[in-house]
């Protein structure tokens, strides 16, 4: 009986301890060069794995089956430098969507240009207070966000404390940093103020924490809560609080790559939830996303039949 409760004991332990993250890591390699064993990168997307779903992130307790479906794809583009590398990281994560087998898209985030060092069968270190390397602060500001992320979508400004460890990480990033002779840009305040700026971590994160996109926060919150998570028990309610979701967001007066990325994230989702809705209504879906993202102009247009 003690060795039963023992292991009873030892099992909730481990479930109360799991790590929030179910990261699906990919390295592909697109640089040219034959003088890299290709088993480095092998060895580089299972550390990166490691450091992503091994590490415990938060406070919080998580279930194995509340773990976050997320995905990073890390496109090496150069490696022609020792143990260097510059490289896109595409970041996607979803939401499950109550008493439904329906996942909600998320992210679905790029970020260019990354130079990071790795060397084999070294482990990737990373403190919250102390900057150690490139990737593994890029790594850890992803993880924190990835995380964040979802939390908006459950409680308003459910994510603020980690995005305040995000916010963190960039201020932690010495200024001016190389990685081998390559700029380590993203991180600096000075970096967010131009339109390419805002796509930046940095800039991502400054434009989430400030007062002012706090209805856009809102927003989000809704959309999920009161949109999302009501389509199997009242779907009409459900997809009325959505479009009211998205007419708040339009009547932000100036958008923000945060604004746009929801948007970008969400076409497909709204193209399917509002395709045999009303002409009309379907008409008022397309002025607002385009409002917001002229760029989903035609692809809205389309995913909604007009």
């Amino acid at each position: 009986m003690r060795i039963i409760l023992f292991l009873f004991s030892l099992l909730s332990l481990l479930a109360g301890q799991a790590q929030e993250l179910n990261c699906r890591v990919q390295v592909i390699l697109n640089a040219n060069t034959t003088s890299i064993n290709k088993a480095v990168f092998t060895n580089m997307e299972k550390s990166i794995s490691e450091f992503m779903n091994l590490r415990k992130w938060t406070d919080e307790n998580y279930a194995p089956h509340q773990k976050i479906n997320c995905y990073l794809t890390i496109n090496i583009t150069d490696a022609g430098k020792e143990n260097a590398y510059t490289a896109e990281f595409t970041i996607q994560s979803e939401r499950p969507v109550f008493n439904s087998t329906y996942t909600s898209p998320l992210l679905r985030h790029k970020d260019p240009g990354i130079p990071f060092e790795y060397i084999e069968n070294q482990p990737i270190d990373y403190a919250d207070n102390n900057f150690i390397s490139n990737l593994s602060a890029t790594l850890a500001f992803y993880a924190y966000y990835i995380i964040a992320s979802e939390n908006e979508t459950f409680s308003a400004k459910g994510g603020q404390s980690l995005l305040e460890k995000c916010n963190n990480i960039c201020n932690m990033v010495p200024a001016n940093l190389n990685v081998a002779g390559s700029p380590a840009k993203g991180w600096q305040a000075s970096q967010a103020m131009d339109i390419s700026g805002q796509q930046t971590r940095v800039g991502i994160i400054l434009a989430m924490i400030g007062n002012s996109n706090d209805k856009f926060r809102n927003a989000v919150f809704k959309y999920h809560i009161d949109g999302i998570d009501l389509l199997e028990s009242n779907s009409k309610q459900a997809l009325d609080n959505i479009e009211m979701s998205i007419k708040e967001i339009y009547d932000i007066p100036s958008k923000h790559y945060i604004h746009k990325h929801f948007i970008l994230t969400k076409a497909d989702e709204l193209a399917n939830l509002f395709a045999k809705e009303s002409v009309i209504r379907r008409k008022k879906i397309v002025e607002m996303v385009s409002g917001i993202e002229p760029n989903i102009s035609g692809k809205i247009n389309q995913g909604l039949g007009l």
